[in-house]
């Protein structure tokens, strides 16, 4: 049986290498595409409320309105929603620390660019350094200075922007930080090249939410 094993593998090991690229191929290419949601831009709220399925539509219904001005053509866009309380006091169960770790990962190497957060994930990002950018390249320059949460300008409080007002955003908390994630780091020239393209346009809808004329809008609040 060894012998003619060892022959077989001498005789067909070309094809067998072959064959086993093309299965990682495949799956590789299975595993992408199953992860590809199909949105043009993906946003992440994570903090004490927990959004009803109306409120995530309303905001969705607002980035991709926003969007589609700003780019001229009709956009899409997803929220991922994480309820997480690390209020003092409040009590933590199960759901939570799952959400707060699937919002550690989302920070690590999610699909979420913007963010939308409370204060005390603020926090959390900020202690563990290179989760959050700066955000003094993507606003425009005439924006007010108090619109910051701090001195770092890594955040802006969404109660002080006209975006607070439209539909989704309004049923936020009021301390709600606005913050755009840094670029995750991946390999392969394709793929690199495929998440630049993706943060460069979050960075862009970033300005385009931030810059917004008030409109008329019915609060859902």
């Amino acid at each position: 049986m060894k012998e003619k094993l060892a022959n077989f593998w001498y005789y067909h090991k070309w094809h067998i290498l072959v064959a086993v690229f093309l299965v990682a191929v495949i799956v590789v290419c299975t595993v992408q595409t199953c992860r590809h949601t199909g949105h043009d831009y993906t946003l992440m709220y994570a903090g004490p409320k927990t959004l009803a399925t109306p409120e995530v539509s309303a905001l969705c219904a607002t980035v991709s309105d926003i969007a589609a001005k700003a780019e001229g053509a009709e956009k899409t866009a997803e929220l991922h929603h994480y309820p997480v309380n690390l209020e003092p006091g409040h009590a933590s169960g199960g759901e939570t620390y799952q959400n707060l770790e699937n919002f550690d990962n989302e920070i690590l190497a999610g699909q979420a660019i913007i963010l939308l957060i409370s204060p005390a994930l603020y926090n959390r990002v900020i202690e563990s350094n290179g989760g959050l950018l700066p955000l003094d390249a993507y606003i425009p320059a005439d924006t007010d200075p108090a619109a910051f949460y701090d001195d770092t300008h890594y955040a802006l409080k969404l109660s002080s922007l006209d975006l607070y007002t439209t539909p989704g955003f309004s049923a936020l908390p009021e301390d709600t930080l606005l913050c755009l994630r840094t670029s995750v780091s991946v390999t392969g020239l394709f793929q690199r090249k495929k998440s630049e393209e993706a943060h460069l346009a979050h960075q862009r809808l970033f300005y385009a939410l931030v810059d917004r004329e008030t409109e008329p809008q019915t609060s859902d609040q």
